[in-house]
């Protein structure tokens, strides 16, 4: 698991200005860099950059992340034409990397947005939108978009960077400690939903192997098997209360779609079925 440090605490980017802009062909930029971040997202053609010395191709879907201080221009050929959503911030510093950087030395200056395209792509059009409507709090709107834009970069980065280690990376019991404590938030939080080690991998961007692991070493059991366990306790809650439910809904609003399923492991964990049980509650 790779991981870069940044506390919501610490995370507090200040946007210079985003916008949407066509590019067609001819069109010229000359060389030039700033002393702030620059993304650009291109969503639909392709061009050139050139960045440090270094050409790069670009078309859509390729992110162009422009470090401080860092030498760019484009190239577009007269049959070509580029539409581009440009942000630019700065005051943002992760530990470990120098002021404005959101990426380590060792990455290329364009990446493909692929785990999270579309959400990115969303979130770039709704800063667009939000733009256009200039309703009341629009900058407090555009830099809560920009803060999770810069955010699906990172995990993005983090996913290539997985990709690429050759050696394992441990995290402190500390931080294991808060990652089981931030499942068992999820769980308590979505349990009538459809919930499986495959999803609380994809929520939490770390492997269903890793997430067994450490939360078998803090919990003593297996997620799934707590998961059961939180909605077979509110499934008890819906029964004491005895709201005239009957037994299939009570399943469902716990997250079990097969009653039969949800009676079956209730008098597993119980050891009597939910009918049975709200005898008993009601006796005593």
């Amino acid at each position: 698991m790779c991981y870069l440090k940044l506390k919501p605490t610490d995370f507090n980017p200040r946007v210079l200005f985003t916008f949407k802009k066509t590019v067609l062909g001819n069109t010229q930029m000359n060389s030039h860099s700033h002393d702030f971040t620059s993304l650009i997202f291109i969503l639909e053609g392709k061009c050139k950059y050139i960045i440090n010395g270094t050409e790069y191709p670009v078309q859509e879907g390729n992110l162009i992340i422009i470090n401080p201080d860092s030498l760019h221009e484009r190239i577009i050929l007269p049959t070509e034409h580029v539409v581009e959503f440009h942000v630019g911030f700065n005051n943002f510093c992760m530990k470990g990397l120098p002021n404005g950087h959101i990426q380590t030395s060792n990455f290329m200056p364009i990446i493909m947005i692929n785990s999270y395209k579309q959400t990115f792509t969303n979130c770039c059009e709704e800063i667009i939108n939000e733009q256009n409507k200039n309703e009341p709090y629009k900058p407090l709107i555009i830099k809560a978009l920009v803060m999770k834009l810069i955010t699906l970069i990172i995990r993005e980065n983090a996913l290539i960077d997985c990709t690429n280690q050759q050696t394992s990376i441990t995290i402190e019991k500390t931080d294991r400690a808060e990652i089981v404590q931030a499942i068992i938030n999820f769980m308590n939080e979505n349990y009538s939903k459809d919930i499986s080690l495959s999803k609380l991998s994809q929520n939490m961007y770390l492997s269903s192997v890793y997430i067994s692991k450490i939360f078998k070493e803090e919990i003593g059991d297996s997620p799934i098997n707590y998961l059961i366990r939180i909605r077979l306790a509110k499934a008890c809650e819906l029964l004491e209360q005895n709201k005239g439910l009957s037994i299939k809904e009570i399943a469902q609003i716990v997250g079990y779609q097969d009653a039969y399923y949800f009676s079956k492991l209730f008098k597993k964990y119980y050891g009597a079925s939910p009918s049975k049980y709200i005898q008993i509650s009601n006796i005593s």
